[in-house]
């Protein structure tokens, strides 16, 4: 098996799916198969089945801001949990 999220770099960009809602807050995202809990500090919300890219700012704790997506123009930072 293939761990992608073991493998990551300070600015490396990355493509995930989000598959699951848990909370406004919350939302579980997959990484070419690994899934992990993400912490969502943007103004937006997100839909099951949305790609977002990322971009790594951190590897420990694992952090990222979102590229590019659908509701505003602005980057956003999230939190791995």
């Amino acid at each position: 098996m293939k761990f992608v999220v073991h493998d990551l770099q300070i600015g490396q960009v990355i493509q995930g799916k989000v598959t699951e809602i848990l909370s406004e807050d919350e939302v579980i995202m997959s990484f070419a198969g690994d899934l992990l809990r993400v912490q969502n500090h943007s103004l937006g919300s997100f839909a099951a089945g949305q790609m977002l890219n990322c971009l790594v700012t951190s590897v420990d704790p694992l952090r990222f801001k979102l590229l590019k997506i659908d509701f505003t123009s602005l980057v956003t930072s999230h939190k791995f949990l």
